[in-house]
C-alpha cells in the first residue's frame, strides 16, 4: 500500500485528557498544539520520496557495504580485484542483453495519463525484457559450457554465475522502475529491502557457515537477484498487461537502442580504470581500488535517490508546462545533485576513523584513495541532471556519441596515467573524464531547452530544495 504525503493535509484532531486542550470557560478554543509530523508534511512529495529512496538504497543497493567486514577478512586482495572485475560485467550485461529497454519502460510510462494505457505499454516492454534476458543467458551459458575459457582472470564457473546474475538483474529492475516512475516509494522500499535481506543473508551464510570465498560472494549475489527476478515475472503477469505487440515494441526499441552505447559507456566510465589496472598486472592495487570505490558507494546512492525522486517530477513538469517549466526546475535538480553528493562525501570522510575498525588489516591502505575517488564522483554526477533534458526530448541519438566521447577520453588518460601512478593515475584519469562528460552534456541540454537553462546551471538565485 502506497503512502502519499501531501503538503495540503491538515493535522488530524486527537483526543486528549490534558486540561490545556479543553475549551476555556469563555468558550474559546486554545491554540493548536504542534504536530510532530508538521515538518515532514511541509516537504514537497519528491523530497520525501528522496529520503525514502536514499534510505532504501543504502540498504538494498549497498548490501556489499554491510558485507565489507566479511569480504576483507575472507578474501585476498587478488580475489577482491576479481570481484571488482565481476562488478563491471554486472553493469554492462543487463543493458546489452535487453537492448536497454529499461530506459523505454521508464520514459513511455509518461505517454499515458490513464492506468490502463500505462499498464499495457509497460507490460509489453517488461515482457520483452524477460524474454530477451532469459534467452540470452541460456545461449551464453550453453556456449560457455561447450567452449570454456578464462577471461581476464575470471574462470568459466565465475562467468556462468555472472551470466545468470546479469539476467536476473535485468528482469528484477522491472518493478523497481515501475514503482519509481509512479512515485510509489513505499512499494519500492518494500521490494528492495526484501531483495537486500535475501542477498546479504545468503552471502553471509555461504561465506561464513559454508566457508566459501569468492564463490560464496558470487553465489549470494545470484540468490538475491534471482528472487527479485521471480517477483518481477509475477508482477508483470499479474499487475501489468504482458504481451509482445510490435506497435509498442518498435517505438520502444527505436528509443532504447541508442542508449546501448550510452549505458555501456556509463559502465566503462567506472570500469576502464579497473581493467587498465588488471591489464598492467596491478592486481593488488586493483583490490584496494575496488574496496575504496565501494566505500564511496553512498555518494552514488544519494545521487541515485535524488535522480529517482526528481526525474519523474522534472518530466511531469515539462509535460504540463513545456520548456519554460523545465528551465525553471532544472537548477533545483542540479543543486540537489551537488548538495547530495558533496554532503555524503563529507560524511564519509568524517566516518573514516570509524570505518577502519571494520576493514581487515591488509586493506587499510585503501582509505587513502577514498577522498579522491569521491571528489571525482561529485563532479561526474552533474551529467545525470543534464541528460534528463535529452530524455524528455526523446533526442536519444546524440547521447551515445556524447557518452562514447567521454569514454574515449577515459581510455586514453587511463592508459597514459596508470603505468606512471597506478591507482592514483586511474583516479585522475577517470575524474577528468567525468568532468568532460558533465560539460558536454550541459552544452547539449542548454541547446535542447532553447538556451542556457535558467540563466546558468545553478540558477541566478539559490534554488529552493
Amino acid at each position: 500500500m502506497t503512502c502519499v504525503i501531501s503538503t495540503r493535509l491538515a493535522p488530524r484532531k486527537t483526543l486528549s485528557t490534558d486540561s490545556n486542550d479543553l475549551k476555556s470557560p469563555t468558550g474559546h478554543a486554545p491554540a493548536p498544539r504542534a504536530n510532530r509530523w508538521s515538518l515532514l508534511r511541509r516537504l514537497p512529495i519528491h523530497h520525501v520520496n528522496t529520503l525514502i529512496y536514499l534510505s532504501v538504497s543504502i540498504l538494498s543497493k549497498g548490501a556489499s557495504l554491510f558485507l565489507i567486514p566479511i569480504y576483507t577478512s575472507r578474501l585476498t586482495r587478488a580475489e577482491y580485484a576479481l570481484f571488482g572485475l565481476c562488478q563491471t560485467l554486472y553493469w554492462i550485461g543487463p543493458p546489452l542483453v535487453t537492448l536497454a529497454l529499461s530506459t523505454a519502460l521508464g520514459r513511455f510510462y509518461f505517454d499515458h495519463r490513464d492506468d490502463a494505457g500505462r499498464a499495457r505499454t509497460t507490460g509489453q516492454i517488461a515482457s520483452a525484457i524477460i524474454v530477451m534476458s532469459v534467452g540470452s543467458a541460456a545461449i551464453a551459458d550453453g556456449l560457455l559450457h561447450l567452449f570454456p575459457r578464462t577471461i581476464g582472470g575470471l574462470e568459466p564457473w565465475m562467468l556462468r554465475l555472472m551470466i545468470w546474475t546479469c539476467a536476473a538483474l535485468a528482469i528484477g529492475e522491472i518493478p523497481s522502475l515501475y514503482f519509481r516512475v509512479s512515485e510509489s516509494a513505499g512499494r519500492f522500499a518494500a521490494l528492495n529491502l526484501t531483495v537486500f535481506g535475501m542477498t546479504i543473508g545468503s552471502t553471509a551464510y555461504l561465506m561464513l557457515a559454508r566457508g566459501m570465498r569468492l564463490d560464496g560472494l558470487l553465489g549470494g549475489m545470484l540468490i538475491g537477484q534471482s528472487f527479485a527476478a521471480l517477483f518481477a515475472i509475477g508482477f508483470t503477469l499479474i499487475v501489468l498487461r504482458p504481451g509482445l505487440d510490435r506497435s509498442v515494441l518498435r517505438p520502444a526499441l527505436r528509443y532504447s537502442v541508442p542508449f546501448i552505447p550510452h549505458m555501456i559507456g556509463n559502465s566503462l566510465m567506472v570500469g576502464v580504470d579497473r581493467w587498465t589496472l588488471e591489464y598492467y598486472g596491478m592486481r593488488d592495487a586493483l583490490g584496494l581500488y575496488t574496496l575504496a570505490t565501494q566505500l564511496t558507494t553512498p555518494i552514488q546512492m544519494a545521487t541515485s535517490a535524488w535522480n529517482e525522486a526528481s526525474s519523474p517530477r522534472f518530466l511531469a513538469a515539462w509535460r504540463d508546462g513545456g520548456d519554460p517549466a523545465a528551465r525553471r526546475m532544472l537548477p533545483r535538480v542540479v543543486f540537489g545533485f551537488i548538495a547530495s553528493s558533496g554532503g555524503v562525501l563529507l560524511l564519509i570522510l568524517l566516518a573514516v576513523p570509524l570505518l577502519r575498525f571494520f576493514v581487515g588489516d591488509k586493506f587499510q591502505a585503501s582509505f587513502g584513495l577514498v577522498p579522491w575517488i569521491g571528489l571525482g564522483l561529485v563532479v561526474g554526477t552533474l551529467f545525470s541532471a543534464f541528460i534528463n533534458v535529452l530524455f524528455l526530448r526523446k533526442t536519444t541519438r546524440i547521447i551515445p556519441i556524447l557518452t562514447m566521447s567521454a569514454v574515449a577520453v577515459n581510455f586514453g588518460l587511463n592508459f597514459l596515467f596508470v603505468p606512471r601512478w597506478g591507482a592514483y593515475g586511474a583516479i585522475l584519469a577517470t575524474g577528468i573524464a567525468f568532468a568532460f562528460r558533465s560539460a558536454i552534456m550541459y552544452v547539449f541540454a542548454a541547446r535542447a531547452l532553447g538556451g542556457q537553462p535558467a540563466g546558468n546551471p545553478l540558477g541566478a538565485e539559490r534554488p529552493e530544495v
